[in-house]
């Protein structure tokens, strides 16, 4: 090991031991995100799209300028494009993705804020197809109104997408309605109150979804102490229901379809007693179901705070692990940056988080689930505020056998995971539950339209379909009539498959090439590192010789060397923040040098 890493290693040492208390309250599973670092300054937020039009998803960040797009490849890598500028600077606020023109490109509105104020516009930030923007006509508000959160959609039902802005300290959310050119029209206002107009909600987060399943899309907003849902009536007529009486307060929340029924449902979560010696305060999170039409909800999970779950930030629901049950991931900043996952049980509940250290620099402070290498598995891409970083973690947990819930009635879809990307034929495996009367059937939409019938209750089955993305719908019938449905979004490609490296705990993986095979130059050297700490260092070693180093953080090694042919020794080491090294060699035989 050089000096240059010995000494950051040993720097990290002494980082690692001040969080020794810290790390001994979480259980540790590093050794199935493949984590790696970008020097990339960022603001909290962190959204997906293809945005330059390849058919691989891409991440784009919020920067104090305005945005930036990280284009990936084929293998999950991200290449940074220069940052689009904004008309409003600032350190802060969230943007939203969608295309607001007829042009098919993605879009972006963005909004900005700096030292707690916020602007009374929005930038539009018009795509080009090719990862890049120009700046659009800003969205005006009244004057005097400034707006702290943001989301966007169709919710007027004409097919043009809106925004929908909660007001910075204020009590009202403001309806834009989009004109289908990246313009829109004046604000209407609606008020958060209930409708004897009392206790309105006050300034807060936004979030977007189905709550009913009537078609028209709701808002879910939240301050410290309560969550209601605003169920839209249509004509842009909004009616709040109360969701949520915490005696915690209410730390962040998000909206999802935790259960794939189809409906969609939300997540809260909860800070506790915060300790008087500076410890991170007392965590924990609530599951609230919608019960579709009724408009009702149901709180089936709770996680009362507790001292080993730091308040979560950024909850989402998604199927990590590929047993077709979704587990809750969420992102804490205390102390150091981490990444949490609470696998989803078949009976609704969850397990304790298992944790995954991305950096020792705390301030992580936005996430977003996406298929990175397109590998039918949720990636994730974290941001860092503080740091000047920015993260992807590749998915490389191991696929269990199917796991069908026994909450009834519900449909588990195992394959495919929702958001994700896949070849055609689609794979198809979904099990139905109804312990009430006997499954008679099941049946297969793609894009409504009625592919496939099995007189089952399960069903393994592949569909081809076209190139692009698709709305698949299994639904189940009982012997009563009733019938009851999940829902999976997957884009269909072509092209290269990324693949995936995970190691055990506290051990070295070199996946390729393997031990004793004859291989072309160049070669790739595929390796991860399963280290209990987070990684410092990764080194290749040829016949003994150091080659190549990385001290960015990376947990794993991807990366091609140019070899005479012969025999010769490969070995991979690795570093975390405690000290400990990992390792491992094989012997290679180069069969020939494709520059000779």
């Amino acid at each position: 090991m050089d000096d240059e890493v010995f000494m950051k290693c040993a720097v990290c040492k002494f980082l690692f031991a001040s969080l020794t208390l810290f790390l001994a309250t979480i259980s540790l599973n590093a050794q199935n995100l493949m984590n790696r670092v970008y020097t990339n300054t960022t603001l909290s937020d962190v959204n997906r799209g293809d945005f330059n039009e390849d058919g691989i998803p891409d991440v784009i960040y919020m920067t104090s300028e305005g945005v930036k797009v990280g284009l990936s490849n084929s293998q999950g890598s991200l290449t940074f494009l220069s940052s689009a500028g904004t008309i409003s600077q600032g350190d802060g606020g969230n943007m939203a993705v969608a295309k607001f023109t007829s042009s098919g490109h993605l879009d972006v509105a963005v909004l900005k804020g700096n030292a707690g104020v916020a602007p009374n516009f929005i930038d539009i930030m018009l795509g080009h197809g090719d990862g890049t923007f120009e700046i659009g006509q800003p969205a005006k508000l009244p004057e005097g109104v400034t707006v702290g959160a943001m989301t966007a959609s169709d919710f007027n039902g004409d097919g043009k997408v809106d925004l929908a802005l909660f007001e910075f300290l204020g009590t009202h959310i403001y309806i834009l309605t989009g004109r289908g050119d990246g313009t829109f029209d004046s604000a209407k206002v609606i008020s958060t109150a209930l409708s004897n107009g009392s206790d309105p909600i006050a300034s807060g987060n936004i979030f977007v979804g189905d709550f009913d399943g009537d078609g028209r899309l709701d808002l879910l907003i939240s301050d410290a102490k309560h969550a209601a849902v605003m169920f839209n009536n249509g004509n842009l007529s909004f009616q709040r229901k109360d969701v949520t009486n915490e005696s915690a307060m209410i730390y962040d929340f998000g909206a999802a379809d935790v259960n794939q029924d189809g409906f969609t449902d939300f997540i809260i979560t909860l800070q506790g007693d915060c300790p008087p010696n500076n410890s991170p305060c007392n965590g924990g999170y609530a599951v609230y179901l919608s019960q579709g039409s009724s408009r009702t909800f149901k709180l089936s999970y709770r996680l009362a705070p507790v001292f080993n779950v730091y308040p979560p930030q950024r909850p989402i629901a998604v199927d990590v692990d590929g047993d077709g049950i979704n587990d809750i991931v969420f992102i804490t900043q205390s102390i150091a940056s981490l990444w949490h996952m609470a696998k989803g049980n078949a009976d609704g509940s969850f397990q304790m988080p298992t944790n995954f250290i991305l950096s020792v620099n705390g301030g992580a402070s936005g996430i977003v689930a996406v298929d990175l290498n397109r590998d039918g598995r949720p990636d994730f891409a974290t941001t860092n505020r503080f740091s000047g970083e920015s993260y992807t973690s590749l998915n490389a947990f191991p696929r269990p056998p199917c796991t069908p819930s026994t909450v009834s009635p519900l449909v588990t879809v195992c394959q495919p995971s929702d958001n994700t990307f896949a070849k055609s034929p689609l794979h198809i495996v979904a099990k139905a539950t109804d312990t009430a009367h006997p499954v008679t059937a099941m049946q297969i939409y793609v894009d409504g339209q009625l592919k496939s019938t099995t007189q089952a209750a399960s069903l393994d089955t592949t569909l081809p379909l076209p190139l692009g993305g698709h709305v698949l719908s299994v639904k189940a019938w009982d012997s009563s009539g009733k019938n009851f449905r999940s829902v999976r979004r997957v884009s269909i490609y072509t092209g290269t498959t990324g693949q995936v490296c995970s190691a055990g705990l506290n051990t070295m993986h070199l996946c390729a090439p393997a031990q004793n095979a004859n291989v072309p130059s160049p070669v790739r050297v595929f390796a991860a590192s399963g280290t209990e700490a987070v990684s410092t260092a990764m080194q290749v070693y040829i016949d003994h010789q150091l080659v190549f180093s990385d001290d960015h953080g990376d947990n794993f090694i991807d990366h091609l060397f140019t070899l005479k042919a012969g025999t010769h020794t490969l070995t991979v080491k690795g570093w975390d923040a405690g000290g400990q090294q990992l390792s491992q060699s094989e012997t290679i035989h180069v069969t020939q040098n494709s520059l000779q």
